[in-house]
């Protein structure tokens, strides 16, 4: 068997590596423990282990044939010298081969087996599926009748772990044993794999919803839903270096609530935290889903207007800052009234950083405010 040159056999270690580190380590988590974990889990080991060896005993009649004809004269040599093959895989190092062709048995000795390192808190008899149903496989081909492979013991010395691996003549087929394991359950393969099926979706659909609430936690403002700093400077950045290079109007507009910290002094944070939550409505009522809508601040927004003049931005704005004053916050037999004082500005070509414009509209804030707040002031 030939590898990549990013594949190297360590012959002092007995390992694969990959770069230098173990190559075991693409056997685990994320990738196959993954996969088989949720399988074993649900269908148990006894089952999961009498799935895997099945599955891994079919079609060893090719494998057979290249031991005794390509690799060797005989069986035993020829597993040996297999064995030193698949090592190079990962899956363990074959340390001694004993056939008995007279009692029709065997004794295989594995060296740091890949299966273990996949599932660790596998029993002796559950340990190592794969290779038992290789070896079965290999032993039945050998004999002309059904064989079983078992994890005899597992050695653990120095961070070596070594299975000792019998191989006896058996008064069934895995197959069999897989059918009648089914039996006694109370279902058959297909129903358990059905089953199964069903409820590694349901976890997948967790998975996608718990994936989905993480990013909106990492984009959105918790408290009014629209974005958060970090996320609206990004996509906002990203608008801005489009805009500069297709040179399209684009207009930025910043507004704070005017009197806010009266809000929560007179009424308190929760009065404060419904007005915000009524602003942000209103925004998402009227605003684009082109345009960037992002709380910046405690009061402060920023909105991001793509493919729009200071003209049609004043006029958005300006709806927007009487919508707001016109809506009617009820806080405990309270009616909380509020008005914004917003900056609007166009992009210019003298704007070289994000930044340049976000300043800009900033300070027309201020100077919103200054002017006696409840207004909106452009540069234009």
């Amino acid at each position: 068997m030939t590898v990549p040159d990013w594949y190297q056999w360590d012959a002092s270690q007995q390992v694969l590596t990959f770069f230098g580190k173990p190559a075991t380590l693409f056997w685990q988590d994320p990738s196959l423990a993954s996969i088989l974990s949720p399988l074993r889990e649900e269908l148990g080991e006894a089952y999961f282990f009498l799935l895997i060896a099945y599955s891994a005993s079919q079609d060893c009649r090719k494998d057979y044939h290249q031991m005794v004809t390509e690799l060797a004269d005989n069986f035993q040599e020829g597993l040996q010298k297999w064995g030193d093959t698949v090592a190079t895989a990962g899956w363990g190092q074959m340390v001694q081969v004993e056939v008995n062709d007279k009692a029709q048995s065997g004794c295989i000795k594995v060296k740091n087996p890949w299966e273990l390192a996949l599932f660790p808190d596998s029993k002796a008899q559950y340990a190592l599926p794969f290779i038992c149903g290789k070896l079965s496989g290999l032993f039945s081909t050998r004999f002309s009748r059904p064989m079983r492979a078992r994890v005899k013991h597992i050695d653990h010395f120095n961070n070596t772990h070594t299975a000792e691996i019998e191989v006896m003549p058996s008064d069934c087929t895995l197959r069999s044993e897989l059918q009648q394991l089914a039996k006694q359950e109370g279902f058959t393969r297909e129903e358990k794999l059905q089953f199964l099926n069903k409820q590694l979706q349901q976890k997948a659909q967790e998975l996608e919803a718990a994936n989905r609430r993480l990013q909106e936690l990492a984009t959105q403002d918790d408290l009014t839903g629209l974005f958060n700093r970090r996320h609206f400077i990004e996509l906002a950045q990203r608008e801005f270096n489009v805009c500069r290079r297709y040179r399209y109007p684009s207009s930025l507009v910043m507004f704070d609530l005017d009197f806010f910290k009266q809000v929560n002094d007179e009424y308190g944070h929760l009065a404060g935290d419904l007005v915000l939550k009524e602003v942000a409505e209103v925004c998402k009522s009227i605003f684009r889903k082109s345009d960037l809508c992002g709380r910046i601040g405690g009061e402060e927004f920023l909105i991001m207007l793509p493919h729009t003049d200071i003209d049609g931005a004043m006029i958005i704005t300006e709806r927007l800052a009487t919508l707001i004053n016109r809506r009617i916050v009820h806080y405990n037999d309270q009616i909380i009234k509020v008005t914004i004082s917003a900056g609007v500005s166009q992009i210019k070509t003298e704007d070289k950083q994000l930044d340049d414009w976000i300043k800009r509209v900033d300070d027309l804030m201020y100077l919103a405010k200054r002017r006696g707040r409840n207004q909106v002031v452009s540069t234009e």
